[in-house]
């Protein structure tokens, strides 16, 4: 199937826009947003799990200090990923955005221009591509780093754009 962009193109111009953006210092921010909860590197376990279920279904990993957060029990929509360290500190937050089919790829694009912009950083973005050859899932990403903030964009094999955004406590 023949999508109307291709992910080169697409990268292109994403890599083109930000290109443009006047580079500036500004704070790293160490929280995000998932679930009508603001998460920030650090905080203790009890200050979080018990918020989290109070809008979304909080989902333990058995022998892990990880957990995955759903939109509801019915586990329709993962909206992210939350893992402690031994002392019961967020250590990783990861958020996944809705996927993007090709009619809202206008839409991809404003959110990851807004993302790029709000946490650029004069120390360095970083970016890493590659192309990820699963069984069951194959895409090919590209992601921007700066500190602790990763923002990975990528681009299914169906042609469905996605973004996730993490945090992780170590560079």
């Amino acid at each position: 199937m023949k999508h109307r962009y291709s992910f080169i193109g697409i990268i292109f111009i994403v890599l083109l826009t930000f290109s443009i953006f006047q580079i500036e210092t500004l704070a790293q921010n160490e929280s995000i947003f998932i679930g009508g909860v603001e998460l920030t590197l650090g905080m203790q376990k009890s200050q979080i799990i018990p918020y989290m279920k109070m809008n979304n279904f909080i989902e333990h990993q058995e022998n892990a200090q990880r957990y995955t957060i759903w939109d509801s029990e019915d586990k329709i929509l993962m909206i992210g990923l939350i893992q402690f360290d031994v002392n019961n500190n967020l250590a990783t937050v990861t958020k996944f955005w809705p996927d993007f089919s090709p009619d809202n790829y206008p839409d991809a694009l404003e959110i990851l221009f807004t993302l790029l912009n709000r946490y650029k950083n004069v120390s360095g973005i970083k970016t890493f591509s590659q192309e990820i050859l699963e069984p069951k899932f194959k895409a090919k990403t590209i992601n921007f780093y700066t500190g602790k903030r990763n923002i990975e964009f990528g681009m299914k094999e169906n042609g469905v754009i996605y973004i996730n955004e993490s945090l992780r406590s170590k560079e």
